[in-house]
């Protein structure tokens, strides 16, 4: 069987979230909406995809994930914009249609429960009437589920078609679209045929459109074991026992592919890269999030760190300049930045707040007071550049690294070891798993802020080991502070309400504790 996907529009309802990756390419747990439609059929099946709006990355990820399945692709040259449409894109397609087909949508995620009758046109709808709210074509059905009455978008209850079809005659398929004006797609077809032939709907017990925010929020939800941060310019897909990093920067791309062979050992193997994408082998070991961290597992990591990681460069003079400049422009540079998105983002002022019942200063004060020489001075060293517990792995010897920055600044060799140290620290004050539950609460009354996070007791007395560890080596808990209050006054603005403002009160009431040289332990 043949399965048509046009996938050559821009996706505008998804606004940002489309801007730089075509819509089939979000994230659905652990795959691309794409991947949940190809494994959806038979493995013999055909598919013939409409290629416009970032053609190169979806046809870049088929060929990566599903090399022996049999995927062609047409060019869709006018995708966006005057006489743009998916009546257009399946006129371009037609060309290659010369047998009855399915059409599949390309926002569209369903679980097949039977065969297709293919005596007759096919009408994929919802197993229930549902509130219809001018977003879906709707179908009027007999007792036997033959079309009575097909239906333009409209409001009220109705049973929804859900933008899978199977055209019996593909002939009279193309040449309805040919000579067409209307813009209605493939239900032009049904449309034609409605007052002629039979058409046969087929329920189906759960469907996701994932065209809209609302309804991509939804599936996300079903398809998650957990909770994953959407960036708009990255993900990350698992298949096949295979892990795809996916990057819209063909740079990075470039960049996280040569410094996986700086680390060579530290972490995984990426043996395949493209324009938009690097693969490695999925690694059996156990996420360290995910692990009680005691003392020992601790002190485990940290000398694994020291033999491999946390190694001091010595640099010539001139190059200490530069780095410290580096230092002073991503701490500072990037905090202001980040801090204005949040602000507009947000509306929350800048002014004297009580957190916690303690008295914080304003956050452009708490700023001005931090010693930016010391900060900037760094401590040149290999590193990480995300060196928290979710993306190391405990091997049966050993750990690996995961999800590596592709450099600090502009530099790939080496980097400010405070990063990782101040990233660290961050993990033990904030555990993903008491997010993903919901275990953390921000209260709002003016300028009083009550913020509390459900603290795991293992990661609370870890904290203490790991500042002993900073004293004995004589590396300055004053800086791994404040940059790891910087660290959640970064993230905020990257977050959803009211997280981000969990996140940036938190790193306000952190940041005071660090000027003062207190300990951020919660």
């Amino acid at each position: 069987m043949l399965v048509v996907i046009p996938s050559a529009g821009i996706g505008s309802r998804l606004s940002q979230r489309t801007e730089q990756i075509n819509k089939t390419m979000l994230l659905l747990g652990s795959k691309p909406v794409i991947s949940r439609i190809i494994e959806s059929y038979p493995t013999n099946t055909k598919f013939l995809i409409g290629l416009g709006h970032k053609a190169e990355q979806i046809k870049e990820f088929l060929d990566l994930a599903y090399p022996n399945k049999n995927i062609s692709y047409v060019i869709v040259k006018n995708y966006n914009g005057a006489g743009s449409s998916l009546s257009h894109t399946l006129k371009v397609l037609s060309k290659k249609i010369n047998s009855e087909f399915i059409f599949h949508a390309n926002d569209t995620v369903i679980n097949f429960q039977s065969k297709i009758n293919t005596k007759y046109d096919n009408l994929f709808i919802s197993k229930k009437k549902i509130q219809i709210k001018n977003l879906y074509r709707s179908a009027k059905i007999d007792k036997n589920y033959f079309v009575k009455k097909l239906l333009n978008k409209n409001f009220g209850k109705e049973y929804a078609y859900i933008g899978v079809s199977f055209i019996k005659d593909h002939k009279k398929f193309k040449k309805i679209i040919s000579s067409s004006k209307k813009v209605n797609g493939e239900f032009q077809y049904f449309e034609e045929l409605v007052n002629k032939k039979k058409i046969l709907c087929q329920k189906v017990n759960y469907w996701f459109d994932i065209g809209n925010e609302e309804n991509y929020i939804k599936a996300c939800k079903f398809f998650e074991k957990k909770p994953y941060l959407k960036k708009y310019d990255e993900s990350i897909f698992f298949l096949n026992k295979k892990v795809i990093k996916f990057f819209t920067d063909k740079n990075k791309i470039i960049e996280r592919f040569n410094r996986a062979k700086f680390l060579k050992n530290l972490v995984p193997s990426v043996y395949k890269k493209t324009n938009y994408f690097y693969v490695y082998n999925y690694i059996n070991g156990k996420i360290l999030s995910e692990k009680r961290i005691n003392k020992t597992e601790l002190s485990n990591l940290l000398i694994w760190c020291k033999k491999n990681l946390f190694k001091k460069i010595q640099l010539k003079n001139s190059d200490k300049v530069i780095f410290s400049k580096d230092c002073k422009k991503f701490y500072f540079d990037k905090t202001i930045k980040r801090l204005n998105s949040f602000r507009q983002k947000t509306k929350i002022l800048d002014e004297v707040y009580f957190i916690n019942n303690k008295k914080v200063s304003k956050l452009n004060k708490l700023i001005k007071k931090i010693n930016w020489e010391v900060i900037s001075e760094g401590y040149p060293s290999k590193f990480h550049g995300d060196f928290h517990f979710e993306n190391i792995i405990k091997l049966k010897k050993g750990y690996t690294l995961i999800d590596w920055r592709e450099k600090f600044s502009k530099n790939y060799m080496y980097g400010d070891l405070y990063y990782d140290l101040a990233k660290l620290n961050h993990s033990f004050i904030v555990n993903h798993e008491k997010i993903d539950k919901n275990r953390f609460s921000i209260l709002k009354n003016k300028n009083k802020i009550k913020i509390h996070i459900e603290k795991r007791s293992d990661l609370k007395n870890s904290q203490k080991y790991f500042y002993q560890f900073l004293k004995q080596n004589k590396l300055s808990i004053y800086v791994v502070n404040v940059l790891t209050s910087l660290i959640f006054l970064n993230i905020a603005t990257l977050h959803h309400k009211p997280y981000r403002e969990f996140l940036y009160f938190l790193g306000l009431s952190c940041l005071n504790k660090s000027i003062n040289n207190q300990d951020i332990i919660l």
